[in-house]
């Protein structure tokens, strides 16, 4: 059966205040529509291991990191796909570079994000962290996250 009419229908039900994001409601019908949308990654607030923040972007075929120190990784997923060889930073992929960069900066732009140190979204958000420094996962621990204490 063709459940398009029912995807559709579907498309334009309200969307709660409380979900983010953007519809891709349109790639129902146009599959290129969405083909080239950049998926935005981020970790914010590295709370467990030796982690840097990072803001990034995957596209159907590239992959690009960014920290607060600059560019960091930049792949070619399909000659690439196990991510062996970092493209960053060599000037034959600058122009690629700058285009990822500006994909990431247009996606972050869209969530308001600024990309600050760690220590910013742990006051932002008024975490409780353990005496090593990370947010406390163990059985009984109380949820933290945005807008949880409200």
């Amino acid at each position: 059966p063709d459940i398009l009419p029912t995807l559709l229908s579907l498309a334009d039900l309200p969307i709660p205040e409380s979900i983010e994001g953007e519809s891709m409601s349109y790639a129902i019908e146009n599959s290129e529509a969405g083909r080239d949308k950049a998926a935005l990654v981020m970790q914010l607030s590295p709370f467990a291991g030796d982690f840097e923040e990072y803001r990034g972007i995957y596209t159907s075929r590239y992959a690009y990191i960014r920290t607060l120190e600059g560019p960091s990784r930049l792949f070619d997923n399909m000659e690439d796909p196990y991510q062996m060889n970092n493209l960053v930073n060599k000037p034959e992929y600058a122009a690629l570079q700058e285009r990822m960069e500006q994909k990431l900066q247009l996606e972050l732009k869209k969530i308001g994000d600024e990309f600050k140190p760690r220590q910013y979204y742990i006051d932002k958000w008024e975490y409780n962290l353990t005496e090593g420094g990370y947010i406390d996962y163990s059985d009984g621990a109380v949820f933290q996250g945005p807008g949880l204490k409200k």
